[in-house]
C-alpha cells in the first residue's frame, strides 16, 4: 500500500513516495511500486499497484487509498527479441552436448543477434496503459 503522512497536522494526508503517474480513460494514478514483469496470457506483461488521483486528491477510504493495479502490453519489439534470446539460450544449451543440424547452426546464429532485455525502458508504451483494474 502506498505510504501516507500527515504532514500538515490537519485532516490532509500527503503520498511521501510515488513511482510516477499515468493517465487512464481521462483519470490520474499514482504508481505506488516500479513496473514489474510477469507472466500473462501466453506471454509477459508489466503491472503495478497504484492509487486513483481526482483533482488532485487521492481517493482515499477510510485512511487508506483504494489499490487499483495497472497492466502494461509489451511492445511487438519487445517480445521477438526475448523470443529469439531464449531461442538462443536454448540452442546454445543444446550444443554444449551435442552437435546441432545446420539449421540450427543456422537458426543459432541469427538468434544471437538480439540481445537479453536488460532495459525495459522501451518494453511497453508507458504513457498508455493497456488496463487498470481496482483490487
Amino acid at each position: 500500500m502506498i505510504k501516507l503522512e500527515n504532514k500538515t497536522g490537519g485532516n490532509e494526508m500527503r503520498i511521501t513516495k510515488n513511482y510516477g503517474t499515468v493517465n487512464y480513460e481521462g483519470i490520474e494514478y499514482i504508481l505506488n511500486q516500479n513496473p514489474y514483469k510477469d507472466n500473462y496470457m501466453d506471454g509477459v506483461a508489466f503491472f503495478a499497484h497504484a492509487v486513483k488521483c481526482e483533482d488532485n486528491k487521492v481517493d482515499l477510504e477510510l485512511d487508506d487509498a483504494d489499490d487499483y493495479m495497472v497492466r502494461w502490453d509489451t511492445t511487438e519489439a519487445y517480445d521477438k527479441n526475448d523470443e529469439m534470446y531464449n531461442k538462443a539460450s536454448y540452442l546454445r544449451s543444446e550444443a554444449s552436448h551435442r552437435d546441432l543440424t545446420g539449421q540450427e547452426q543456422k537458426e543459432l546464429d541469427e538468434a544471437e543477434q538480439y540481445p537479453c532485455n536488460d532495459d525495459d525502458g522501451d518494453a511497453c508504451d508507458w504513457d498508455n496503459p493497456a488496463s487498470i483494474n481496482q483490487e
